[in-house]
């Protein structure tokens, strides 16, 4: 299929109106993460009910995920972001007069977490999906705008809406539930001025589940893509076991105060926000494979160094690397992602990709935990360092030298 370019001047003004309905959702996104705990523990001291709450906000990912990405391969993108914004807006409306009215509980909390998750991920599905349309999946584009998009997030959801999410429960439990759903409210607002049209041709004549086990079989298949998914499961596997009892190191191995901690984890952030916008500049000069490769080994020397520190300072520095290997391979996949798998499929393949690496998560943190009880609370730094060594070293030769390199064979 060829495609025309369009003038520069509008498609940064689409991209323009895309940054800013992430900026915004995702700040919402960080307001949301830290009012909903914070809630649930002013209705109840139980730490089962409380947990309940933090577990509905991952359930979405692994059992909505694989339906999210079929509806979105049959509607036109920009008609799911909104409804997703809107609808989000909506439920979140509804929470917050539930808590000022004195009608707030633990189910009620549980349940908005449930579908207000399940709502973000058919829009990163489709947020996903429609930026290689917008971009005309122009290699360069795609890595600084995926670049982009990941610090943007970074910046809203760890670093700048908790703390605002925390302010505004203090000043009023309901404040954070309204601030969320305007949030929601400006993002549909951006969506609805991208004016894009999607220009695929979705089959609607399968059933839903059939799609999700078309679109599974075709990212298995698929042996770059599957070996990315892999590496980044184990990525994040890896991640979750060295962050599950971050918070215990830091006060007993860094001896620092709870404020300090928060310090330690905004430094984190900086370092994802770091390596989104230097993403394309590191592929565009070392190539995709290498600049996986190098984001990896980064995590592995982070979580060594910070194992063997004692020094918060150094260990924030660290922890600042490690993010920022994170994000960079983020954007290398997600880019890979988006020029290897056919338009028609790929918001099936984005969501596969999701339940293969959030999967990891809980359990990464179960391993962290586990190891922490064994062994101290530096061996689960040490695992995660280890764990990444051998897919670090052998991730150009099983993902291929080039990535685009790959994407030019397949579109030939």
């Amino acid at each position: 299929m060829t495609v025309t370019q369009e003038p520069k001047v509008g498609l940064m003004g689409r991209l323009r109106a895309l940054y800013v309905a992430t900026a915004v959702s995702s700040f919402g996104d960080g307001i949301f993460a830290a009012a909903v705990p914070l809630a649930a523990a002013a209705l109840t001291r139980d730490p089962t009910a409380v947990a309940i709450v933090s577990a509905a906000e991952m359930i979405p990912w692994v059992l909505i995920g694989p339906f999210a990405g079929a509806v979105v391969d049959r509607l036109p993108y920009r008609a799911v972001m909104i409804v997703a914004d809107l609808s989000r807006m909506i439920i979140l409306g509804l929470v917050a007069v539930a808590i000022a009215t004195g009608h707030g509980s633990v189910p009620l909390l549980a349940t908005a977490a449930f579908l207000v998750m399940a709502g973000t991920t058919f829009f990163d599905a489709a947020s996903q999906s429609i930026i290689p349309e917008l971009v005309n999946r122009d290699v360069e584009l795609l890595n600084k705008v995926n670049g982009r998009q990941g610090s943007l997030m970074s910046a809203g959801r760890s670093l700048l809406g908790p703390p605002a999410g925390s302010a505004m429960f203090v000043a009023g439990a309901a404040i954070p539930f309204v601030a969320n759903a305007v949030s929601f409210l400006v993002s549909a607002v951006c969506v609805l001025l991208l004016r894009h049209k999607t220009v695929r041709v979705p089959n609607r004549d399968v059933s839903i589940l059939r799609s999700i086990r078309d679109g599974m079989v075709w990212l298995a298949r698929h042996g770059v893509l599957r070996a990315l998914a892999v590496l980044i499961a184990v990525s994040n596997l890896s991640y979750s076991a060295a962050t599950a009892t971050l918070v215990l190191f830091a006060q007993e191995s860094l001896h620092i105060t709870n404020a300090a901690y928060g310090l330690l984890l905004a430094v984190g952030a900086l370092g994802n926000i770091a390596g989104g916008l230097l993403a394309s500049r590191v592929i565009t000069k070392i190539g995709d494979a290498r600049a996986l490769q190098t984001a990896m080994a980064a995590q592995v020397l982070a979580w060594f160094g910070l194992a063997l520190t004692t020094n918060p300072f150094i260990a924030g520095g660290a922890l600042a690397i490690a993010f920022m290997g994170t994000s960079i391979a983020t954007v290398v996949a997600v880019s890979a992602r988006q020029r290897l798998t056919p338009p028609d499929l790929l918001g099936r393949v984005v969501t596969s990709f999701r339940v293969l690496g959030t999967g990891m998560l809980p359990a990464g943190g179960i391993v962290g935990g586990l190891l922490a009880s064994a062994w101290g609370l530096r061996a689960p730094l040490w695992a995660a360092g280890a764990l990444l060594v051998v897919p670090t070293l052998l991730a150009p030769s099983i993902i291929g030298r080039s990535l685009t390199a790959n994407a030019d064979e397949a579109d030939d």
